[in-house]
């Protein structure tokens, strides 16, 4: 196995979890996916992303820098607490229940039910 100096680990250690950090916010729908230019949210991507994030916080415990620590820490707070907001968002939305047409809407759909 090659060596690596040590800073250079820590980069990549580094760049991991601002990449997973990042995916999981576009999962989220707080990011732009940079694939579609689109707001896209996947609840159930971003648990998995935030609990690979779990994962190597619990597997390299010991083993990191405290930077590398404070980084890993510091997103998963972020992602976590975005994460039950966003759930707390659904939860609020199925409460209400179906919300009726507004008069614009309604405009626009007898529009378009119109065009050839």
């Amino acid at each position: 196995m090659v060596e690596r100096e040590p800073g250079l680990n820590e980069a990549l250690f580094m760049g991991l979890v601002i990449n997973l950090q990042s995916t999981a916010m576009i999962a989220l729908g707080k990011l732009i996916s940079p694939l579609t230019q689109k707001i896209e949210r996947n609840l159930d991507q971003a648990r998995f992303t935030i609990d690979m994030l779990g994962m190597l916080e619990d597997k390299t415990n010991g083993n990191r820098t405290e930077e590398e620590t404070r980084t890993l820490r510091t997103a998963l707070t972020e992602l976590r607490m975005n994460y039950l907001d966003e759930v707390e968002k659904d939860r609020q939305e199925q409460e209400k229940g179906p919300q009726p047409e507004t008069k614009a809407q309604k405009t626009a759909g007898e529009t378009d039910d119109k065009k050839p």
